[in-house]
């Protein structure tokens, strides 16, 4: 399916059901192909996109091909405080909620972003790879743990207990083992 509405957007947007993909087709020649799970799905994608340009009589060549932004998302599944975390963490976070729902936290040394929403979601993007998914998520976690919204925290915060230190690291091991789930399925 093919559309194209130069007022709206400044590209023509073909979307494949087959493979669940939409490419944005350039008038520079660039394409952007979103939707794929994979790596490897991406560029299967993006040669079948460029495959029907070049059925249709373009000079198509299928060259350069990078994957620029991968996404992962997280449930940590209890609610965060996101204007301490966004007081706490002034430097790389930024919440005005008026604008956006979910506090933006920009990674010190890469170009990733996580966006943390007061529900527990996180959702993290601008990795060019796996790995820098998973190094970003470690950095990230322990970070909203300290902003939990539970009756629990509002205890711990009276009694002035630090005991949960075990119970942190193995909730963290968990944690990461249900990121790389989600991500894996989010992947494919």
């Amino acid at each position: 399916m093919l559309e194209y509405n130069p007022e709206k957007f400044a590209a023509v947007v073909m979307r494949i059901k087959e493979t669940k993909t939409t490419a944005l087709i350039f008038s520079s020649g660039n394409m952007v192909c979103t939707g794929a799970k994979t790596g490897q799905q991406s560029r299967l994608a993006a040669r079948k996109h460029a495959r029907i340009i070049q059925k249709l009589g373009f000079d198509v060549k299928f060259k350069d091909f990078k994957i620029q932004n991968m996404f992962a998302a997280y449930d940590f599944t209890f609610p965060f405080d996101l204007i301490r975390f966004a007081t706490s963490h002034s430097n790389f976070a930024m919440y005005e909620p008026e604008l956006f729902p979910g506090l933006i936290y920009r990674m010190k040394q890469s170009k990733i972003m996580v966006q943390v929403y007061s529900s527990g979601k996180i959702a993290i993007a601008g990795a060019q790879n796996t790995d820098d998914i998973f190094k970003a998520f470690k950095k990230i976690y322990p970070i909203p743990l300290s902003f939990k919204l539970t009756s629990r925290r509002v205890l711990e915060d009276l009694t002035d207990s630090s005991s949960g230190e075990e119970e942190e690291e193995e909730e963290e091991e968990t944690v990461l083992h249900k990121l790389l789930y989600s991500f894996h399925y989010l992947q494919g």
